[in-house]
């Protein structure tokens, strides 16, 4: 881990986080989550299904308590009304994969979970299964949800950086913040409509040039 994210690596890991695969694979996903501190962000997969499994599967997971502060669930394709209901009660989070849940289970969040106040944060999942990169998927974000493009801009940035209880400006442009940037070219549109129309000219990590475009180093 330590030395495939060195300082060589051109974007910044998050490695404050604790991580399981999920309750099926997980043999001990309760004790895992709760040996996590509540200030760091507690990662698995969760309603990964389309039929009464998955459904079970929320189910057992209020039950145990994994609907939590710090609960980080990636798809959640099977969450209902009900368990909507219970997580916005009790404070956690999702990571919508659109283009990988189309893939593997032909369906993804509806969009009621999506506009419900959940914090949820756009992901790619595996390359095996997404669409491409993460501007891939933002385009079939809009494609099939029609959320607004400000809507999916926050996905990627301020609340992607609240789901990973990230404390130092991570998601945002300010004085002392990280500096964890992408540049793009000024056209005249907002943010969040440039991630739609164009491509990156650079990547700053902590202030520091990674990647260039030629144009951008010459």
């Amino acid at each position: 881990w330590n030395r495939m994210f060195d300082e060589r690596f051109p974007i910044r890991v998050v490695r404050a986080l604790s991580w399981a695969h999920s309750l099926e694979f997980c043999d001990n996903l309760p004790e895992q989550h709760a040996a996590c501190a509540k200030t760091r962000p507690f990662v698995f997969h969760a309603g990964e299904a389309t039929n009464g499994t998955g459904k079970r599967e929320m189910e057992t997971l209020a039950k145990l308590g994994l609907f939590a502060s710090n609960s980080v669930m990636v798809h959640g394709v099977a969450i209902n009304r009900e368990s909507v209901k219970l997580a916005r009660k009790q404070g956690c989070s999702l990571v919508w994969c659109p283009s990988s849940n189309l893939f593997t289970l032909g369906k993804t969040l509806p969009r009621y979970v999506l506009k419900s106040g959940i914090p949820i944060a756009l992901g790619t999942d595996s390359a095996l299964t997404a669409e491409g990169d993460m501007f891939d998927e933002l385009r079939v974000a809009r494609r099939i949800s029609r959320l607004g493009e400000q809507h999916l801009y926050r996905m990627v940035t301020d609340v992607a950086a609240n789901v990973l209880c990230l404390q130092h400006g991570e998601g945002t442009i300010q004085t002392g913040g990280v500096a964890d940037l992408l540049l793009y070219r000024d056209r005249g549109v907002t943010p969040a409509r440039t991630l739609f129309c164009q491509t990156p000219e650079a990547v700053i990590v902590g202030g520091i040039p990674q990647l260039l475009t030629s144009s951008v180093a010459q």
